[in-house]
C-alpha cells in the first residue's frame, strides 16, 4: 500500500467540514499517508514556502481557515451518514 491524498479546497475550506473528508485525514494521520492540502493558489505547503506573493497570500488565508475549523460542526451531505 502507498500513495496520498490530495484535498482540493475551495476558498471556505468546504471539504475539511464534511465528517467524511474528516475520517479520511485520520486515517491518513494514523496511517502515516500523506495528506496533501491543495487551494485555489496551488499545494499549500509550497505556495507558502515558494510560491508568488499572491499564491502565499491565498496559502496564508487558507491555513488559517483550516486552522480556524470547529470539527464538532463537520456535517454530513447524505442523512443516512448520520
Amino acid at each position: 500500500i502507498g500513495g496520498q491524498v490530495l484535498v482540493a479546497l475551495d476558498t471556505t475550506a468546504a471539504p475539511l467540514r464534511r465528517i467524511w473528508c474528516i475520517f479520511e485525514a485520520w486515517v491518513c494521520a494514523t496511517q502515516g499517508i500523506p495528506y496533501l492540502l491543495y487551494s485555489p493558489g496551488g499545494e499549500l505547503r509550497w505556495s507558502l514556502e515558494k510560491g508568488s506573493e499572491r499564491q502565499k497570500d491565498i496559502a496564508a488565508s487558507m491555513r488559517r481557515r483550516v486552522a480556524d475549523l470547529d470539527l464538532r460542526e463537520a456535517q454530513c451531505s447524505v442523512h443516512a451518514d448520520h
